[in-house]
């Protein structure tokens, strides 16, 4: 039982490296290579769906190589926002047609800070989306939690 789990978290750290490794990897090939072409977005697309699973080893060279991926900040910082805003609304669909019992309160709390820290820090970056849609489906999922 101790060889198995220890060959299972040996594994573990292999996956990270390996994953951590290739984002580096693709990051410096974009920082040397031109940036134009259809496989700059097929990455960028990609980069973006790991970062959005939050998985924190991942996220620092997520983060690089989106940068990396964009033309300056600012368009980073959108692309971001964008996509941690859409991710989060799709979420808040996903969790209001689920019975109250089953919502994770973990999961629901993550999409609350998401969008607040958004909603902090860059203001109007969250004024350019359809914040009434799930500012609404918050409000009413929260009072579907506490039972009200």
């Amino acid at each position: 039982m101790a060889e198995e789990i220890l060959f299972l978290f040996l594994l573990n750290i292999i996956y990270y490296r390996v994953v951590r490794g290739s984002l580096d990897l693709v990051e410096t090939s974009v920082r040397i290579c031109p940036k134009d072409g259809p496989e700059t977005e097929k990455v960028l697309d990609l980069v973006t769906k790991i970062y959005l699973q939050n998985y924190s080893p991942f996220n620092s060279s997520c983060r690089s190589l989106m940068s990396s991926l964009l033309p300056n900040p600012s368009s980073f910082m959108d692309h971001r926002d964008k996509s941690i805003f859409s991710h989060a609304l799709q979420q808040v669909m996903t969790l209001d047609a689920k019975p109250s019992q089953d919502v994770d309160p973990e999961q629901f709390t993550h999409l609350l800070l998401a969008i607040k820290n958004i909603a902090l820090l860059r203001p109007s970056h969250i004024a350019t989306y359809s914040y009434t849609d799930i500012g609404c489906k918050l409000v009413l999922l929260y009072l579907k939690i506490e039972g009200l």
